[in-house]
């Protein structure tokens, strides 16, 4: 399939105000567009990415107020990874705390170091802070693109062989002894990890809920796919149909991943 990376990472969020403070402020991801959902025209689509929205770079998020808190389990996004300097770290570490974001301690994993911290979207007043420069002292320290997506799974074969063999994404790493493993999307990386805690059954609720995969031809890529016997729920269509943009097509993963073809028809995003 020829792939030309992630298009983008769809959430939902219950709180649209909370959530351009924190990926704005917080994080100094640009608002690149805000529109409707174009199947509830009653809900925002808001787009983020780098301050020239480059791709690789993009998260957007569903405002649909009814929303209940993330709640893990099998067929879930359980992370995404923000690119920035090594040097930066500490920097945002710092920049957490004065932001009253939750997060751990800088460690290393796979060879590099990293961050955790978990977005904090309120409905109240947050703590403000300035958005972050994208130098400091002269090194840059902004998000540079998204490193990864976390995908945790109690079927790590299966879902290996999905995306590998069947989908045909290239290996790009592994951690030794674990059964955690990288597979290039393009634009960035899928991590797969094995995680039994995650029952069969236990559906996700909340937070992420589908990766988009950008391809120069949606209808060949569905071909392809149909021929290694994956099944679409939602055959290739121009969207939305009075207007269309992007002509798209939907698939899922053995776990119930969603996975989007994305296919722009102009521009790569639609004009709110």
């Amino acid at each position: 399939m020829n792939l030309h990376g992630l298009h983008h990472v769809t959430a939902v969020t219950g709180h649209a105000a909370g959530n351009v403070t924190f990926y704005t402020e917080a994080l100094g991801l640009r608002l690149i567009k805000k529109t409707v959902n174009q199947d509830d025209v009653s809900a925002y689509h808001l787009f983020y990415g780098d301050e020239i929205g480059h791709p690789g770079t993009e998260l957007t998020f569903f405002d649909w107020s009814q929303a209940i808190c993330n709640r893990p389990g099998s067929g879930a996004i359980t992370a995404t990874g923000l690119r920035v300097p090594d040097a930066a770290l500490d920097w945002w570490a710092h920049r957490f705390d004065l932001a009253d974001v939750p997060h751990e301690g800088v460690t290393e994993r796979a060879g590099r170091r990293t961050l955790a911290f978990v977005s904090r979207q309120r409905s109240g007043p947050a703590r403000r802070v300035r958005s972050p420069s994208n130098h400091v002292g002269g090194l840059v320290m902004h998000v540079t693109h998204t490193h990864h997506v976390a995908l945790a799974t109690p079927h790590f074969e299966r879902i290996r062989a999905f995306y590998v063999d069947v989908l045909g994404f290239p290996l790009r790493g592994a951690f030794p002894g674990r059964n955690i493993i990288f597979v290039d999307a393009g634009s960035t990386t899928i991590e797969i990890i094995e995680d039994l805690s995650r029952t069969p059954g236990s559906a996700a609720a909340g937070g992420w809920i589908h990766l988009a995969l950008e391809v120069p031809d949606t209808d060949a890529a569905y071909a392809e796919l149909s021929a290694r016997g994956v099944p679409f729920h939602v055959e290739p269509v121009d969207f939305p149909e009075e207007a269309p943009s992007v002509r798209i097509a939907f698939f899922k993963d053995p776990d119930g991943n969603e996975l989007e073809l994305v296919q722009p028809l102009g521009a790569r995003y639609p004009e709110a």
